[in-house]
């Protein structure tokens, strides 16, 4: 009788995109009346993740764990200063497969009775598969990335809008 043993490394990486050097990015209002302000609570980020060869957001898969509120050190209100911790995501090591993955990082919240939503450019990493070393960081595309978010319009809002032009359709209909 044999018996067989299957070990699955376990890479990790830093879920953050903070880093040392002056921090001159982060994530911000796209639009709306906090345009080119950093983020704070507000908004939630996750880490995306997928094959390496992925090139489009709708094959990647949020990591499990990754879902963090921005803000690092307090920050809670959007803010014109990242080095306040407004616009950075300081988030959990993640456990994920050993290798190269593609990355993103995904926004979303709402503020002011109003839904954001952003994510950025993919960029490929690798994990770290020691439990000796520390954990990789996120690759520096990511780190370095300006987000911007970027408001939804509401479902209703939208419903609105087709019923009035179906009604100017129909009013243009009756007076030909």
């Amino acid at each position: 009788m044999s018996a067989a043993v299957v070990a699955y490394g376990q890479g990790q990486v830093n879920f953050s995109n903070y880093y040392a050097s002056g921090q001159p990015t982060g994530i911000q209002y796209g639009n709306g009346s906090d345009v080119g302000q950093f983020v704070g609570s507000e908004m939630t980020a996750t880490l995306l993740f997928g094959a390496s060869t992925d090139t489009l957001i709708s094959q990647l898969a949020a990591a499990p764990g990754s879902a963090t509120a921005i803000g690092a050190f307090g920050a809670t209100t959007p803010s014109a200063n990242t080095f306040g911790g407004a616009g950075i995501v300081s988030g959990p090591t993640l456990t994920l497969g050993v290798g190269t993955f593609a990355f993103a990082i995904e926004v979303t919240g709402t503020f002011n009775s109003q839904t954001y939503t952003g994510v950025s450019a993919i960029f490929v990493g690798s994990t770290n598969p020691s439990n000796l070393l520390p954990p990789a960081n996120l690759p520096s595309g990511l780190t370095h990335a300006n987000i911007f978010v970027t408001s939804v319009p509401e479902p209703t809002s939208m419903a609105l809008g087709g019923l009035g032009l179906a009604a100017l359709l129909v009013a243009r209909r009756k007076k030909a």
